[in-house]
């Protein structure tokens, strides 16, 4: 066996570069399953949304038929015209089509979520869970970029960085010379006899000095090596920080943004249905028809439905800006 000293912490400096990149290993597995859950939860948004506007959809598909069997009779009647009816009709196939629409995009956004999750789609319900539709989440009062330094990829990032100064180190300590101590087994006696007798066994035990003089050039490449990977893994982080910034940035330009749709969506749905329960009651004391009160349930539909589409709108941005925050990935005490 050889023993050397590391006089000079080579040994040492190497140790904590491959520590280092272990935890960027796994600061790179749990960024992964950031994405992952990600990907996740924007499917399970999909699936949701486009089973509720499904549903809707059929509403719509009813009531149409409805008022479309109300303007034949009066038609019949002699107290409408074709155009009215051609008109609707037009409506009822582009809802129609609309529904086929939502379907696909249901099943699709279905099977997404089945394949994420790794399990079968029929291990899922056939209808999700769907948020409440007068909640969006809220951010904390004091939303700091210092958050950044939990992200995973920058904490990934981070670790290679001081990996790549430990090795620049290590590189470094090459140039010194080196004490190793060798000890030697040997055999006294090569006879079948006395093979396996432990007083046949010599040992011999000395110090060797290695000088990197015939090497040096070598070791200059590599230590130059090291400073260029150095160079590059700072470089890559500080990008990867800018990178954070920028998403986090965009991601909260959008919640906002998103956030403001929906509230205005919320107020227009809250005017019409007012509007609906007017034209009820004006139904019931004889001052409207029935084709009002159907022609107000429709508009009150397509009022919901674009709602309903702001709504998952913002809570897309918020679960895009969740993820670009990037949690509270935290490595410290995980190794020595």
């Amino acid at each position: 066996f050889t023993q050397a000293l590391d006089f000079w912490g080579k040994y040492a400096d190497r140790l904590k570069a491959a520590l280092g990149e272990q935890r960027a290993a796994e600061a790179r597995l749990a960024d992964t399953r950031r994405l992952l859950a990600a990907a996740v939860v924007h499917a399970y948004l999909r699936w949701a949304e486009a089973e509720q506007q499904l549903a809707s959809t059929r509403r719509l598909q009813h009531l149409y038929q409805q008022r479309q069997a109300l303007l034949r009779t009066r038609r019949h009647l002699g107290l409408g015209t074709d155009l009215s009816i051609a008109d609707l009709s037009l409506q009822l196939q582009q809802n129609t089509a609309r529904l086929a629409r939502w379907q696909q995009r249901a099943a699709a956004a279905r099977f997404a979520v089945a394949e994420l999750a790794a399990i079968a789609p029929d291990a899922l319900p056939l209808r999700p869970v769907a948020p409440a539709s007068a909640v969006i989440p809220t951010l904390p009062s004091h939303l700091s970029l210092d958050l950044l330094a939990h992200r995973p990829g920058v904490q990934a990032a981070r670790a290679l960085a001081l990996a790549s100064v430990q090795q620049t180190k290590a590189a470094r300590a090459a140039f010194y010379p080196n004490i190793s101590f060798s000890a030697l087994l040997g055999m006294n006696s090569a006879h079948i006899a006395t093979l396996l007798n432990p007083a046949s066994f010599a040992y011999s035990f000395g110090p060797a000095l290695r000088l990197p003089i015939f090497t040096s050039g070598a070791l200059t490449g590599r230590f130059h090596g090291a400073e260029a990977q150095q160079a590059k893994a700072v470089a890559v982080y500080q990008e990867s920080i800018l990178q954070s910034v920028q998403q986090v940035l965009t991601a909260l330009s959008g919640y906002q943004h998103s956030r403001q749709v929906w509230q205005a969506e919320t107020v227009g749905t809250g005017a019409t249905q007012k509007q609906e329960k007017l034209t009820a009651t004006a139904q019931a004391l004889g001052l409207s028809d029935r084709a009002a009160v159907l022609q107000r349930q429709i508009t009150l539909i397509h009022q919901q439905m674009a709602q309903r589409l702001a709504h998952y709108a913002a809570l897309q941005a918020w679960a895009q800006l969740e993820t670009a925050l990037g949690g509270g990935y935290d490595q410290s005490g995980q190794h020595p």
